[in-house]
């Protein structure tokens, strides 16, 4: 119960974003290695003298710069750490109430409550929250069915809030926008660990995401350069990486990128002119 449910839609294309990579490394054993210019090389080199500055003084935010922390920054850049307006959906009206005092006392902003699903909808599309708290059991529309709506039309992630925990509601869950699952009642602190759990499970969501395309649009750039490359091998008679160079002179030539070059290529096979 404790794990993120609403991970179906990264993780289930987890054997595409591994076919990607393994495709990008056959596509790429083709191409010629760049060589690095030798004051790139040598651009990182051991200070002459010792550094006066404490070592605890170095920004920290500098550790962590890899392409998995872009990715994930990239995705969440327009998103609060923590998310700042919760809606609530809840047919029981104490409870409703006791959950919204909870939340305000948490510092967080109240949406609602809605008592049914379709309200909760309704409410999303009017309010934008960043995080929707659904019952399961409501009148109209069940918190299930909303919560699938809430997350493919607006991108809202929600949290399930519900004294139901069979087995079936759960295997639900994974094919829809669920991050969490909370079983009532809860206390304060619950609410508050599980709501950021929650969220951090919806970043990682996003970062993975967006990276899942990254690697999609390079698989499909080199597909272009590998198509446009062996047009000029068949034309030129020349070696792989002699095509390559020169696809590489004309993108130079015409300040385009090597990707518009090779598409216009293959459009038009006039595009590569005699040298």
């Amino acid at each position: 119960m404790g794990e993120c449910i609403g991970y179906h839609r990264a993780f289930s294309m987890r054997g595409g974003v591994l076919a990607v990579l393994a495709m990008e490394k056959n596509v790429m054993a083709t191409t010629p290695a760049v060589p690095v210019p030798s004051e790139q090389q040598n651009s990182v080199k051991a200070p002459e003298s010792p550094s006066t500055e404490p070592a605890s003084t170095a920004p920290a935010s500098t550790a962590s710069t890899g392409p998995e922390t872009r990715i994930l920054n990239d995705a969440t850049s327009g998103l609060p750490a923590e998310p700042s307006r919760i809606l609530i959906a809840d047919d029981e009206h104490l409870v409703a109430s006791g959950l919204a005092a909870s939340l305000s006392d948490l510092a967080f902003e109240v949406v609602g409550p809605a008592s049914d699903g379709q309200k909760a909808i309704e409410l999303c599309r009017a309010e934008a929250p960043d995080l929707a708290l659904l019952d399961i059991q409501m009148p109209n529309m069940d918190g299930l069915t909303a919560a699938e709506v809430i997350f493919r039309e607006f991108g809202i992630p929600v949290v399930i809030f519900s004294a139901y925990s069979d087995s079936q509601y759960v295997e639900t869950g994974n094919r829809i926008g669920i991050f969490g699952y909370m079983l009532k009642p809860v206390t304060q602190d619950q609410l508050r660990v599980g709501i950021s759990v929650a969220w951090g499970r919806y970043l990682d969501h996003l970062g993975q995401a967006q990276e899942i395309t990254r690697l999609e649009d390079r698989l499909a750039n080199r597909r272009i350069i590998e198509q446009a490359k062996w047009i000029v091998v068949k034309r030129r008679n020349v070696t792989e990486p002699e095509a390559m160079r020169l696809l590489q002179q004309q993108a130079r030539r015409s300040r385009k990128t090597l990707v518009d070059v090779s598409q216009g290529l293959i459009d038009n096979d006039s595009l590569l002119g005699e040298e």
